[in-house]
């Protein structure tokens, strides 16, 4: 579980700019159409949006999803990886603020909601 969710805390599907973001599903989608993601990149993205009022430090996504001992460099390759996959249509959109030196912030503003756990179609009647 990413963020600072507890086990009870429901999960979210988070919509911005043409993105769903579907923790249940752990899905990324543009559009229709999924975009391929790595797990690691994807809860980090889920961690920013979740703490998305507030800079990330560095220090703290590395605590958070890599090894004491790796290179702060795999978090760079991990947020460019992220930026590349939140391109719209090619272009170059601001949707990870950097403050350089010190962390990162998702800036898209998205909207999110509790994932329905139990859809129209299959709710029972009574």
């Amino acid at each position: 579980m990413a963020g600072n969710q507890s086990p009870s805390d429901p999960l979210m599907r988070f919509q911005f700019l043409n993105f769903i973001l579907d923790e249940e599903r752990r899905e990324l989608i543009q559009g229709d159409a999924p975009v391929k993601i790595s797990p690691k990149n994807f809860e980090v993205l889920v961690y920013l949006v979740e703490n998305r009022d507030r800079m990330v430090p560095k220090s703290e996504l590395m605590a958070q999803f890599w090894a004491a001992n790796t290179s702060e460099a795999a978090l760079q390759k991990s947020i460019s990886q992220l930026r590349r996959s939140l391109s719209a249509n090619g272009q170059k959109t601001e949707v990870i603020k950097t403050y350089f030196g010190r962390g990162f912030r998702f800036v898209a503003g998205p909207e999110a909601r509790p994932h329905a756990t139990q859809h129209a179609d299959t709710a029972q009647m009574p």
